[in-house]
């Protein structure tokens, strides 16, 4: 996951620097290398100096008066550089360098630095790859199930897929139909105009005694059912478990609803 490793900003001292300014430098600006260039060919990269070499010398940075000596007598040379074109193998040449920090130039036949690559680098750009990955993963959504009888309006299929974003999977209002028998769903979406009363009263029952159960949008059109049923209907609703609407829709409302209950 190395393709969008970009160089980090290189500091870069004189190779006729002091140990101590090296140190300053770094502690300075947080950084855990400096690149040392030629004090004689300006431009030229000779070495590094980093955390690790603070380290190993400290001994001779302590107690051998290297401290105001030239950072050219304790920098890890020679430098191992990458061209820029190559910087996906930039994992693979630290980890078997046991490299900690990689200068980036601009092309193979170049010696012009361009930048750096540290490990640091290496793992934010992994972590910003892991998030990468994770957000766009979409979330696998079931399908929700419309029930309907035979001579419902398909077109009423893109308005319930609110505008493409769900899938809307019809299925037949019949006599036999079983909550426990149906497939895996977001929420049931039930339209009972055409549809027998004992036959949609048998199933919202089934429906408020299984144990768990999708919610359920039930839709109808009041004219088209006796009082009696509508009251059926009412007593049957529980909010956030079986909900009912009547026709015509206040369809802003129901939409919104439908929408809540899919992401939940």
């Amino acid at each position: 996951m190395t393709e969008a490793i970009q160089p980090s900003t290189a500091l870069m001292v004189s190779s006729n620097t002091s140990v101590s300014e090296c140190v300053r430098k770094m502690r300075e600006h947080q950084v855990g290398s400096l690149l040392i260039m030629s004090y004689a060919h300006p431009g030229e990269l000779v070495g590094i100096f980093t955390e690790r070499d603070l380290l190993k010398w400290i001994d001779e940075i302590q107690h051998g008066g290297h401290w105001e000596k030239p950072v050219a007598h304790l920098m890890s040379r020679p430098v191992k550089t990458l061209p820029m074109d190559q910087l996906e193998q930039a994992a693979e040449i630290m980890l078997e360098g046991h490299f900690r920090h990689l200068p980036v130039t601009s092309s193979e036949s170049s010696k012009a630095v361009i930048g750096i690559v540290s490990m640091r680098d290496l793992l934010a750009n992994a972590v910003r790859q892991k998030k990468k990955s994770r957000s766009s993963t979409k979330k696998v959504q079931s399908p929700l199930l419309w029930l309907t009888s035979n001579h419902a309006n398909e077109d009423l299929r893109s308005v319930l897929s609110l505008g493409g974003k769900l899938e809307v999977v019809r299925a037949e209002f019949s006599a036999d139909l079983r909550p426990e028998n149906l497939p895996e769903t977001s929420l049931f979406l039930l339209d009972l105009d055409g549809v027998s009363p004992a036959i949609w009263a048998n199933f919202l029952k089934s429906l408020n005694q299984a144990p768990r159960h999708r919610p359920a949008l039930v839709f109808f059109d009041p004219h088209q059912h006796d009082p009696t049923h509508v009251e059926v209907l009412q007593k049957l609703s529980i909010p956030g478990k079986i909900e009912a609407f009547a026709k015509p829709l206040q369809l802003i409302r129901f939409l919104d609803r439908l929408r809540e209950l899919s992401q939940s």
